[in-house]
């Protein structure tokens, strides 16, 4: 399901973005207004186009590195760099064992 939200994201948002940034560009005369079709009208959307597409891939890579979970060493509250050893004790005082004393 991921796959096609994402395969939908990607091939009709865009698109549908960069027509409306680009009217509203043009609107606003941020940019030049440009005849439709013209060799800098395409430039321009081109441009638009490709800025939308990596700011989606850019907020898809931040919103899966945010939903990650938490890695065994941060519920320990241990350093990456703690030993087996270390990550074992820790383990035994945060969480014994009731079945020995």
């Amino acid at each position: 399901m991921d796959y096609l939200s994402s395969l939908l994201t990607y091939s009709i948002l865009p698109p549908l973005r960069t027509s409306t940034l680009q009217s509203a560009l043009y609107a606003t005369h941020i940019l030049p207004p440009q005849p439709s079709h013209s060799p800098s009208f395409i430039r321009d959307k081109k441009a638009l186009h490709t800025f939308l597409v990596v700011l989606f891939l850019v907020y898809s890579v931040y919103t899966a590195h945010t939903g990650l979970s938490p890695s065994y060493y941060t519920l320990l509250g241990m350093p990456t760099s703690a030993t087996s050893a270390d990550l074992r004790s820790r383990f035994k005082l945060l969480y014994p064992d009731p079945t020995h004393p």
